[in-house]
């Protein structure tokens, strides 16, 4: 669970993914009126779902009171989109608050269900149910078409792979969530956008990254964004695209929109045409040896028969070899190409890993037989 302590930032915890075991959904939808505070006892297993109607541009506010029940709220459009998954760390006392600013006019579903504990009391009231002033409706306007640009900014900045300009979006405390599950802080994901740079450079790899369908909401000083992006990776002409979602987390800092969380769902790769030629027993001693890998394990290849595997960590893979310098696995999807200095010796080589982004692993130096 990625919590956030943030004042109202805590608002966005769950946007970048966990999921709750909102299984058994009321029956029925008890109707919030401003003020009238409805108290419950939940059990595990339990959703307890309520609504609240709201005009266009009308400020909902919502408290939670946990009087033992470690809750969770989630909150709906009246279109069915979640707007929000609220829990700040306070365990099974304090307030849940919700906040929502109403783009269209209908009822918003607000439900409620237990996070750890296994049943306790909680009260839920609107505290809050208003027009939204002249003032407050262009901010939010505002911060969405700034919110909108920032991320265009950040997307151009990915597909270029500038190092310098994504560095300037993401707050100090950003946290990367990859589709294998790794967890990357802002320098390590740094680190390897400055990989992928420097692959572009030393083969002829080159990498794409386009986001589509985006969709943005704000709340308050933390807002989501979500859509659809394309990562590619293109050499000697084959291309290999690797479709899935994202998910962005931006909180209001210092007065400037900052990048603190992103996740990426990776769907299955788009199929890709391959060639398959043999290599000469030359080429293959030549790739033999340990490759060390920047903030990963390292590579070891070796030699069985006529194949050159790769040895990770005691899991081994037999690679089929593309040209002379490119192979791949059948098994694992992932790409390796062997760089030879002007001596035609193998200095180090470009791993591409099923989510498209690429590493450099340096040679080691074979001991001196003795």
């Amino acid at each position: 669970m990625f919590r956030l302590s943030l004042g109202q930032t805590c608002i966005a915890v769950l946007i970048l993914g966990s999921s709750y075991a909102f299984a058994q959904t009321s029956l029925t939808t008890t109707e919030l009126q401003l003020k009238q505070p409805v108290e419950r006892t939940i059990a595990a297993g339990e959703v307890h779902s309520y609504s609240v109607k709201l005009e266009q541009s009308q400020i909902l506010k919502v408290v939670a009171s946990q009087r033992g029940a470690d809750v969770v709220v989630r909150a709906f459009a009246p279109d069915g989109t979640k707007l929000g998954e609220f829990d700040s760390p306070t365990g099974g006392e304090g307030p849940e608050t919700v906040d929502v600013f109403a783009d269209q006019a209908g009822k918003y579903r607000i439900e409620v269900a237990l996070f750890a504990t296994l049943s306790g009391k909680y009260e839920i009231n609107v505290v809050e149910l208003r027009a939204a002033t002249k003032a407050e409706a262009e901010r939010h306007r505002a911060e969405k078409e700034l919110l909108a640009q920032e991320e265009q900014q950040w997307d151009e900045a990915n597909r270029v792979l500038d190092v310098s300009a994504l560095d300037h979006f993401m707050a100090d405390d950003y946290v990367n969530y990859s589709a294998r599950g790794q967890v990357s802080d802002k320098r390590s994901f740094l680190a390897g956008v400055a990989q992928r740079k420097a692959a572009t450079t030393t083969t002829n790899m080159m990498f794409r990254h386009e986001m589509d369908s985006v969709a943005l909401r704000v709340y308050g000083d933390a807002a989501m964004s979500s859509g659809r992006v394309v990562i590619s990776s293109t050499q000697n002409g084959r291309e290999q695209k690797f479709p899935g979602r994202f998910v962005h987390l931006w909180l209001l800092r210092g007065g400037r929109w900052q990048i603190a969380g992103d996740m990426y769902f990776q769907d299955d790769p788009l199929p890709v045409t391959r060639t398959e030629v043999k290599l000469a027993p030359g080429i293959v001693d030549s790739y033999v040896g340990t490759f060390d890998v920047a903030g990963g394990p390292q590579i070891i290849f070796i030699k069985k028969g006529a194949d050159l595997v790769v040895d990770f960590g005691g899991f081994q893979d037999t690679l089929t070899a593309e040209s002379d310098t490119e192979l791949f696995s059948k098994n694992a999807g992932v790409e390796f190409t062997f760089v030879r200095n002007s001596r035609g010796d193998v200095t180090h080589m470009i791993i591409v890993d099923n989510g498209g982004r690429a590493s450099k692993g340096i040679k080691v130096p074979d001991k001196p037989t003795m």
